[in-house]
This record gives structure tokens, sequence and C-alpha cells, in this order.
């Protein structure tokens, strides 16, 4: 069985608060050595280094050897190469900080090697022999095999333990062409997982938000930590950040007999003690249907009529969208490794939001072609009630 999902096995652009103290101190006790014996800094500006007077303006990921040289660079600005001014740049945008400046050079070299790829496919959909357009994302800095390692994961078939839902063909008929639960007030802001392969937990968390929203009219952030916390364990068969199923998520919450909300059990972005003592009160479900695998008919109704829906892709490609509708031979015949929320269609494509931040796709979102099973959208579809 595969569980999902994106498993980060460690983000290379981690640092520490001990860590980047350490280095400021470092760099103060060399400054202060070259300042005694007489020794110019020719690139180093040092009253524009770091005001101490402002220490309270930095926090845990700020990364005080890359402010200095954020600021030095600043100030010799004529020094810099156009790829120095990119780098730089992605590293502010991002926040990226590296554990050594041997990391730094491999993550800069791959920087810019997916960089040329992207302007390669972008080149190419421009000429319209892609259908969608890639950019730089807080990504980049990861190679493909990286990036699949750490947000992607699994291996063998998904078994889902729901009920399959029979549709007559009556129900299929006067549905909407265009549907977008956004444009119903029902979809809560696009999350980040972060390095924590928890994307099962945020697209049970995302239907059931939906849901609660046609029984309340109250749009509530529900916890996914909830989930991770106290539905990873052998009981329910989930493992946390290494990976889970929605199903088991949405069956840990009729359990439970609820689920809290997100400002009462916070995103912490780890696995920690399940800390649930009473009935959650924030929102709670019935049960929840799979819909006919590879039948898109039956997902147009569910989404129309039921809500957004819990669906699984292969997000293997993904890494660098951007705009456009997303249908590629790359994701026509391949395994599903991605836990994602179904909120809407058109009469060409999937609306679907995923958890990577709003950084990644369209703000968050990715526009998925319909009606070709693109990247097994259709095989492992569940909507709660």
């Amino acid at each position: 069985m595969k569980m999902f999902c994106c498993l980060p096995l460690l983000l290379f652009a981690a640092t520490t608060e001990a860590a980047q103290i350490s280095r400021f101190r470092l760099l103060l006790s060399m400054v202060g050595e070259m300042s005694e014996s007489n020794t110019t800094l020719p690139t180093l500006n040092i009253e524009n280094k770091v005001n101490i007077k402002n220490w309270e303006n930095f926090g845990p990921d700020t990364d005080f050897l890359n402010q200095t040289e954020l600021n030095s660079f600043e100030n010799h600005d004529d020094k810099l190469t156009e790829k120095d001014r990119q780098w730089m740049s992605f590293k502010r945008e991002h926040k990226k900080s590296y554990f050594n400046e041997a990391e730094e050079k491999l993550r800069r070299s791959t920087f810019f090697e997916n960089k040329q790829k992207i302007e390669e496919h972008n080149r190419r959909a421009a000429a319209g022999e892609e259908t969608y357009y890639q950019g730089l994302n807080q990504l980049a800095d990861l190679t493909e095999l990286e990036f699949q390692q750490q947000y992607l994961g699994g291996l063998g078939d998904m078994r889902f333990d729901a009920d399959e839902d029979q549709l007559d063909d009556e129900k299929m008929t006067g549905l909407p062409d265009h549907w977008n639960w956004n444009d119903n007030g029902a979809v809560v802001p696009v999350k980040n997982q972060g390095s924590c392969g928890s994307c099962w937990t945020f697209s049970t968390a995302g239907a059931l938000e939906t849901l609660n929203f046609r029984k309340t009219k109250r749009l509530v952030s529900f916890s996914e930590q909830q989930i991770l916390d106290c539905a990873s364990n052998r009981k329910y068969g989930n493992q946390g950040c290494q990976g889970g199923w929605p199903t088991k998520a949405f069956q840990y919450v009729i359990d439970a007999g609820g689920i809290e909300s997100t400002a009462k059990y916070p995103y912490l972005g780890y696995q920690a003690y399940c800390r649930i003592y009473n009935k959650p009160t924030g929102g709670k479900l019935r049960g929840f249907v799979k819909a006919r695998p590879g039948n898109e008919a039956d997902m147009k109704y569910y989404i129309a009529n039921n809500g957004t829906m819990s669906v699984l892709v292969n997000a293997g490609d993904w890494q660098f969208y951007r705009s456009g509708v997303y249908n590629h031979q790359y994701c026509k015949y391949s395994a599903v490794n991605h836990a994602v929320l179904l909120v809407g269609y058109t009469p060409t494509y999937w609306i679907i939001k995923n958890s990577w931040s709003r950084n990644w796709g369209e703000a968050g979102y990715i526009k998925l072609a319909r009606n070709l099973n693109m990247c097994g959208v259709a095989s492992s579809a569940v909507v709660p009630y």
C-alpha cells in the first residue's frame, strides 16, 4: 500500500536559530580581528551589517550571514553579476539559508539548472508545444529527485476502505458547466504543510471545511495538526510526517466525534502527542464515499452537489507549475503519490488546491485537464458527508 504524502526527508534550506547566532558571532569575531590588524574589508560595510539596536527585527528565520551579504551587496552593487542578483533575490524572497558554503554552491548550481529548464519549457509553451507555463518558486533549489523524495512518496497501489457510490444517470443531468467553491466562500486560504509530509491531513481538513460551511454557513479552518497527532498510530495506520491516507483521517474524525479548529489546535509542522481530551467542537462528518474510479462525471456531480473532494494525484512533474491547464503525457499513466483538494471545474479543467503555499502555482492552485484522468485524479476521489 501507498501512503500520502509528500515525504520531505530534509529541507536543505533549513537552519536552526542556534546555528544562525553561532554564524553571526563568528562573523563579528572575524570583523574584530580584522579591525585590530587594520585589515580592510573591501566588500563589507560594517556599519550596515546588523543594527544591534534593532535586534527585535530578527527572528529564528533570520540568516545573519546572508543578511550581511545582502547589505554588503547593496553597497557594492557594481561588483555583482546578473546571476549574483538573481540568486540573492531568490534567497531573499524565499528566506533561504544553507549549512555552509559548499551547500550553497550546490543549491545555486541547481537553481540555475532549473531556471534554464524552466525557460526552455516556457519557450515551448509560447510556441504552443506545451499547455502550461512553469516558474521559479521556493522549490527551485531542489533537483527533481530531491523534490520527489522530499514532497512525494510511496510505492505500490493505493487501497481505499471506503464505500463506492453508484450514481443514477438521471442525477448527471442539469449540472452547471462551471463550479468553484471559492466563489461561494467555502474554501479557506491556501496553507503550507512545510517540510512535513502531511498533505493527507490538508486534503482531509479542506474537504471538511467545505462540508462544515454547507451545514453552518460559517467558514472555519480545521486542524491538520489534530489529524497528524491523533490519527498517526497503529489503529489508523498513518505515519505522521511520513505519510498517511485521507480515508483513515476521515475515519479518525468520525471516531473522535469531530475536529477542532486551527485556532484551538494550530499547525506545528511536525507530529506531536495527541492533545484531544474532550469531544472536538469545530466540525464533524457522518461518513464518506469513494467516487467510481476513473469516472470524472461522478466527480463533477459530487463537486456541484456535495462540496470539495479529497483526491490523490501523481504530482511528480508539478515542481515548477506556474499557470495554464496542466496536460502532460508524463502524468497520464502513473501511480498517485500526493493528496490535494478538488474545489471546482470548468468544461476543460479541474480546479485543485495544493498545500505548498501561495508561492507555488496559481497562488497555490493548479488547473488540471479534465476527462483524461490526468495525473490519476479520478482514481481515488473521496467526498465526506
